[in-house]
């Protein structure tokens, strides 16, 4: 039975097959989302074997979000690959469900004989991106990486994807180029509205976007 990583071509599913399970089958799942073109190419440049499989055609809300994607992949790729275990990538401070670790614990329970792994659970951005750095890998590849849900080419800026990818740079002294500038909405993410808004996003990564706001 396989060992499988879900890659997305984004900073986070690069980081946990670079830094944590290199020897991992990484497949790209399509979904039909605007933006998923993009997302591919990346993905292909980090792994040029990559294998791939037709997901559904998902409905995506305005903002970019896929409801109830993460499920729809983790079954659709157990069946296909005869996995044993599929490894997801979610920093610590995510707020959508199917990556929090009750998910991923019920639907263990749904795909029997399945595990289902978080490297970066304990680990917000942040510190996913200074794991990458502290282990000397190159800063050029992990900016190579997509994290944003527009379809145009260079990254919004705007999209929730884009403001922590952001946020996580700038706090390791790295940066790139955005079609508007993250700041304005990082500051947002930083003035969270109610104490049960902060404590929901989590106390580490709301100070993590005030620290990105300072330097």
């Amino acid at each position: 039975m396989a060992q499988i990583i879900l890659l997305s071509g984004g900073m986070d599913s690069l980081i946990s097959h670079r830094l944590f399970y290199p020897d991992a089958q990484p497949v790209f799942v399509w979904t039909g989302s605007r933006y998923q073109h993009h997302d591919y190419r990346h993905a292909v440049q980090q792994v040029p074997q990559l294998s791939t499989i037709a997901g559904p055609d998902l409905r995506e809300w305005a903002n970019g979000v896929v409801p109830h994607r993460n499920s729809i992949l983790l079954a659709q790729v157990a069946n296909q690959f005869d996995a044993s275990e599929i490894i997801v990538s979610a920093p610590r401070g995510e707020l959508i469900w199917d990556q929090q670790p009750a998910f991923h614990r019920a639907m263990e329970k749904v795909l029997r004989g399945v595990r289902i792994r978080n490297p970066l659970r304990r680990l917000t951005k942040t510190q996913a991106v200074a794991a990458w750095l502290a282990r000397g890998l190159p800063r050029a590849e992990l900016l190579a990486s997509r994290s944003c849900y527009s379809d145009a080419l260079l990254p919004c800026g705007q999209c929730p994807a884009c403001v922590k990818r952001w946020i996580a740079l700038k706090n390791n002294g790295l940066s790139e180029y955005y079609r508007e500038d993250p700041r304005q909405h990082a500051e947002e993410l930083a003035a969270m509205g109610t104490l049960r808004d902060l404590l929901r996003y989590g106390l580490r990564p709301a100070w993590e976007a005030w620290e990105a706001l300072r330097r």
